[in-house]
Parts: structure tokens; sequence; C-alpha cells
């Protein structure tokens, strides 16, 4: 930790091969404040409290608990924090469902036209069952709206909504520092997907234009003062404008890829591009990561007037315009 930073990096450990860790970030100011707590589960709890310990503090001197959005990688713990500190619990509005269990079942949201064969649709049971695990549900907790400042003993972070990654993704900016808590919106060694999610509108329920709020979001950051990053997986970001206009350059990259297979192959469902464009090399959730990737990128492309979509027995059928 930079000395002059109140501000201590927690890994903790996940149950899959990649990202293997979460970080976890200690604030050490009034009031005692702990972003992305990580799973529930008793060997990631232990590695939080021994870490705490460490510095003279346990569970129970936890005032505030930030989450950047609503992933359970991100915030799994919390509801057990709370139950041993009772702690405040603050995340933005657009993410509350997602850490609720009345949230709308995974594979009801985005992919359940895509073309994926009904078999392979179970995986997303798999996201069911780790939500199930490695979270509790949350007696208690405070929503925010827009950007809101918290304020502590000796500064405060500003609280920037930037969606793409989730539509209620959100960082925590100190100013005097140009210091980021970036979450999952920029990360040194991982392209962060883009995720689809339902969007109510007066014509009935829509996809989020997740990749085109990426890449806002990523612009809003481009033109921002940032000198040093701490995300939510991985080392710190040392040269952030450098990386920050790369994840830019890759999205676009990757759109202009996407049009083009989509030319060359003519009308397919996501599923069928997702295979074409990956070659096949999927497999478990992969499946689901890939078709999602495909997906929001095609979304783009039809609002862009690039692309259609039409639905054919109940799939998604994408044609370039």
């Amino acid at each position: 930790m930079d000395n002059n930073l109140p501000i201590v990096p927690i890994s903790l450990p996940l149950p899959f091969p990649s990202p293997e860790s979460v970080n976890a970030y200690l604030i050490e100011d009034d009031p005692l404040t702990l972003v992305d707590p990580g799973m529930k589960s008793s060997r990631s709890l232990a590695i939080l409290e021994r870490a705490l310990a460490d510095r003279g503090i346990d569970f129970q001197s936890i005032k505030r608990v930030l989450l950047t959005h609503g992933h359970v990688d991100h915030f799994g713990a919390a509801g057990e924090l709370q139950r041993r500190s009772g702690a405040e619990i603050l995340i933005h509005e657009e993410d509350l469902s997602k850490i609720t269990l009345s949230g709308e079942p995974a594979n009801e949201i985005y992919l359940h036209n895509t073309g994926i064969p009904p078999g392979l649709m179970n995986n997303f049971s798999q996201i069911d069952q780790m939500m199930n695990r490695y979270s509790e549900p949350i007696e208690e907790i405070t929503t925010f709206d827009g950007n809101i400042s918290l304020e502590f003993e000796h500064f405060y972070l500003q609280s920037l909504h930037l969606p793409g990654h989730s539509s209620g993704h959100t960082v925590f900016y100190w100013p005097e520092k140009e210091l980021l808590l970036s979450g999952d919106i920029v990360l040194p060694s991982i392209t962060t997907n883009p995720l689809a999610e339902p969007v109510n509108t007066p014509a009935g329920v829509k996809r989020s234009l997740s990749l085109s709020q990426m890449l806002d979001s990523l612009q809003q950051l481009a033109s921002m003062e940032i000198n040093l990053v701490f995300p939510g997986h991985g080392p710190r970001i040392e040269n952030p404008p450098e990386l920050i206009n790369s994840r830019i350059a890759f999205y676009q990259q990757r759109l202009e890829e996407i049009y083009a297979l989509l030319k060359s192959t003519g009308p397919q469902d996501p599923y069928q591009l997702a295979q074409a464009f990956f070659k096949g090399r999927l497999q478990g959730l992969d499946i689901i990561l890939a078709v999602n990737e495909i997906l929001v990128n095609l979304d783009l492309l039809v609002h862009q007037g690039r692309a259609y979509e039409e639905q054919i027995d109940g799939v998604s059928l994408f044609g370039a315009c």
C-alpha cells in the first residue's frame, strides 16, 4: 500500500479458474469502510477476517460497505458482514435487483432466444447455484441514484455511475489523489465483458445497449485525470490512460470484426455466430459469455443501422444491412 493512502487492497479467492481472485478494499478512515467484500465462502471470509485482524480491526468495526456492482463475486459476503457488524450497505439502484432474492433468473433475462441448444441452457443453473451458495440475503440496503459524495473524516470519494458491465456499475473517485476504485469497468489483464440486461421501456422489456454504455463509460474515464486505478481484479494500474484507451480500441475493433463476420455468413443467430467467431472452442459457462459478447455487439450494430434483427420461431436472427 502507498503509505500516503488509507486504502488497503485485500485479495480474496474465487471458486473458478479465471479470475482466481477479487479485490476488496479497506478504507482506514472514519467511517471504516469496505469496498466489495467478495463471496460468502468460509475460505474467503477467513482470509478477510485475518487481513482485518492484522490491522487491529474486526468485522464488528466495519461501518459501511460500498458495492461497485451486483455480481456475486463482489457482493456475496455483504449480508454476512451486515449481520455481524450492522454496517450500512450501499449500491446503485440499477443493481438492487441483482443482490436480492427477487432478481429474475439469468436464463430468462437475455439469452433464451439466441439459439443456444436447450441442453446447453442448463449452464444457467450453475449461475443460480453460485448465487445461492456464495451469498445470503441482505437485511437493509441503501440505494443511490446518479452520483453522490461519500464523506470520510479526512477526504471524500465521488461515486460515478458507469454502466456497461452492469447496469448499475459504479466507480469511486478520489479527486485530490486522482485515484479510482474501478470495480470491473477497467481491469489490468482481462477485457471486461459488457453484459446484456433487461430494460423496461414503454414498448416492453428490451435489452440494454451494454456495449454502447461500456464505450461511453470508458470515454468518460479517458477524459478524467486518473493517475492510479485500484481494480476489482488483479494488480493496481499505474498507467490508466494508456490502458483505458487500449480497451476502447479493443471494443471498437471487435465490433468491426463481428460486423465483417455477419456480412460473410448471412443471417445467423447469436449462438451460430459465436461458434463461428470463436471457432467452436466453447464449453460450459464460456458458451454463455461468448454468446453474450456476440449479442451486445449485434445490438449495437442494429442501433447503428448496420444490422437488423428478426424473430423466427422464437429465435433472433441477425443480418447485415
